[in-house]
């Protein structure tokens, strides 16, 4: 018995190293073929001049990530993978400590938690991108994971690495501060529930004092800052569960012919994790006793309360798409760790359905063409990198507003000098219709409402000779009979490189 419980272990070792490499592989690979985005030129745009005295002057600022994208250009060059090369080791850090974690939750299979943890589009699309979130998720988890050590009866030690990390996580990503907040909570609640002398429980709480106020005093200053210069206006103002939890709920979804399905069965994992977290706060507060349940669950409970208390408070945003993907391993942590539940044979079989489910929907959303929050920006770098090797002569390339600033980045990165862009329309003049761009969350759906379908007669000029725009325009196009030839078209990002008859460009 014990051979073939050795032979099983190593079994599952191996499959936990495939399975982990293959993610791993897919991360680098999207980073090394994907487009670059219009937040990632905006950071790369701002490498030379970034300050910490200009820290405070827009929200696209990701600290941590600003300066490791600064470290890897001059160490590896200004690629697009040199650029986001933090980001895919970051995901490494994540994927280490994800099987760490599912050692501490006494799941049913050795890979569980990896897969309900990675299996998710668009969280994995932020391992492959120069931006903070990979940055911030990959130091949540290990945060997370000394945090279960400390509250498992581990040092004291532990305690202090769980709060180092998330002060990376929150200089990575400023959102994080739902999470740091309620997590120096929960390790002063467990200190104070623990066996420690009382002199030893003082200078133990003036440790994590300190370093709580040194990670986020700092971050409520620029957060402040951030709100007088009207940088924070990305975000909703309806509710928690239309904002946060719909829009995540959507972006799981990653454009999928099922979406709607995708969709609800994510609102109700979430909601779920969301209750049995509130009871099991409410069952520690009866029974006044600590577990990895209670952590968990306070985490969850807390990281969403607090944006509700920000908004009644200072009338900030909810938190929502990209700067909510914290919830994502939360929600699943929270959920997927009763121990002893495990035992009942319904509950494992709801477990192994939806990790199936989570597998499917992640093979069938698979891609390495396009990232979910920016996908209009994908096919940018393919069209620029066609007029470069076919366009001889000096050309006009007409571009709509929406693709003017990867257009002009890819125009000087491939040192396209025989081209120059026109830029034309406005960014937020028209429903685009793109899903990824909703109106509501940018501050703009007051704009949207009274805007008007333009008259592309407008937008179209003889001295132009080629035109990239998104599909919105070639429809006004189409609608209003004006005639084009499509050269290169990109479905992914809804856009095509055209030309007009007239111009007679072969």
């Amino acid at each position: 018995m014990n051979l073939f419980t050795q032979h099983v272990g190593k079994i599952n070792k191996s499959a936990i190293l495939i399975v982990s490499a293959g993610f791993f592989m897919y991360v680098a690979l999207r980073a090394y073929f994907l487009s670059f985005t219009i937040d990632e030129i905006s950071s790369f745009e701002h490498l030379e001049t970034f300050s910490l005295a200009t820290i405070s002057l827009s929200a696209n600022y990701h600290l941590l990530n600003l300066f490791l994208m600064k470290f890897c250009s001059q160490l590896f060059g200004g690629s697009e993978f040199a650029l986001r090369l933090p980001n895919v080791l970051a995901f490494l850090l994540y994927l280490i400590f994800a099987v760490k974690i599912n050692r501490n939750l006494q799941l049913p299979f050795k890979f569980s938690a990896l897969i309900l943890l990675t299996c998710n589009p668009f969280l994995l699309d932020f391992f492959s991108l120069a931006r903070g979130y990979g940055l911030s998720l990959g130091f949540m988890l290990p945060s997370l994971y000394f945090l279960l050590q400390y509250v498992n009866g581990k040092k004291f030690y532990a305690a202090v690495i769980s709060l180092l990390f998330a002060w990376l996580a929150l200089l990575s990503n400023f959102t994080l501060l739902n999470y740091t907040i309620p997590l120096v909570g929960i390790l002063l609640l467990t200190l104070w529930m623990s066996s420690n002398l009382l002199k030893q429980k003082l200078w133990y709480s003036i440790i994590l004092l300190i370093i709580s106020a040194c990670a986020i005093a700092p971050v409520v200053q620029i957060l402040f800052r951030l709100k007088d210069h009207g940088e924070l206006y990305f975000g909703g103002n309806v509710s928690i569960a239309a904002n946060t939890i719909g829009s995540l709920a959507r972006c799981f979804a990653y454009f999928s012919v099922y979406r709607i399905i995708a969709k609800y069965l994510f609102i109700g994992v979430f909601w779920t994790a969301l209750i049995f977290s509130a009871l099991s706060v409410m069952l520690f507060i009866k029974r006044r006793q600590l577990t990895t349940t209670t952590a968990l669950s306070f985490l969850l409970v807390c990281g969403i309360a607090m944006p509700i208390i920000q908004h009644l408070v200072f009338h900030t945003l909810y938190p929502v798409e990209r700067a909510a993907i914290m919830y994502c391993p939360l929600v699943v942590l929270a959920l997927f760790q009763p121990g002893g539940a495990w035992k009942f044979k319904s509950v494992k079989w709801i477990h192994c359905s939806l990790l199936l489910l989570l597998c499917v929907h992640f093979f069938l959303t698979m891609n390495f063409t396009h990232s979910y929050s920016w996908r209009y920006d994908s096919g940018t770098k393919k069209a620029f990198t066609y007029l470069k090797n076919t366009v001889v002569e000096n050309k006009v390339i007409g571009v709509d507003d929406i693709h003017i600033i990867s257009a002009t980045y890819y125009l000087h990165t491939l040192n396209a000098s025989q081209l120059r862009i026109q830029s034309l329309g406005g960014y937020w003049k028209f429903k685009l219709g793109c899903e990824e761009l909703n109106p509501n969350y940018y501050g703009m759906a007051e704009t949207n409402k009274i805007s008007t379908p333009i008259n592309m007669n407008e937008m179209l000029y003889d001295y132009i000779d080629y035109y990239y725009f998104d599909q919105y325009f070639l429809d006004r196009m189409k609608k209003e009979g004006i005639a084009y030839r499509v050269i290169e078209a990109y479905p992914f990002s809804r856009s095509a490189l055209i030309e007009l008859p007239h111009r007679g460009n072969n």
